[in-house]
């Protein structure tokens, strides 16, 4: 019985452990080209037929299982495909994002470099940030509130310099 309970606790442990290292196949696809249902099929027609052509299409076939998931996902996302609105309030998506806000530089900058700063051109991160800071900013700046910690904390510090 003892030696059955050492083998068990050796091979547990040895499973916790892991015996390869973990990796992540899938990839994040940025470029609007590959977003394209067809793309990967397009390519593979496109590509040469050399001695390499094996190897260019396992490389090409690797790429496309890797950027399934995410195309999926952006597919299936609510805030991606602008299905769900209610409750969110209206952004202006050529606006800059909020690392570069207080930029001057984009102010002359022109269209195309506005653009490639602004939230429309950025990634979700981007527009649920602004989002977030603009109804941060709608209940920090309601007016009929009175109970709040941030309205308390100012009308004592109004009392006490008064």
């Amino acid at each position: 019985m003892n030696t059955l309970t050492r083998r068990a606790l050796h091979t547990t442990t040895v499973v916790a452990r892991g015996r390869t290292a973990f990796f992540n196949k899938h990839k994040k696809v940025t470029e609007p080209a590959k977003q394209d249902p067809d793309y990967f099929e397009k390519a593979a027609r496109a590509l040469p037929l050399d001695e390499n052509y094996i190897d260019a299409l396992g490389k090409l076939y690797y790429e496309k299982v890797g950027s399934e998931r995410d195309l999926g996902l952006k597919a299936a996302d609510n805030l991606v495909a602008d299905r769900v609105k209610f409750g969110l309030p209206d952004l202006d998506l050529s606006a800059p994002r909020a690392p570069y806000k207080g930029l001057d530089v984009l102010n002359d900058a022109p269209e195309s470099v506005k653009k490639i700063f602004s939230i429309g051109f950025g990634t979700r991160r981007d527009l649920s940030s602004e989002w977030k800071a603009q109804l941060i900013g709608k209940v920090n700046q309601h007016a009929l509130d009175n109970s709040s910690l941030e309205m308390k904390s100012e009308s004592l510090i109004f009392v006490m310099q008064v």
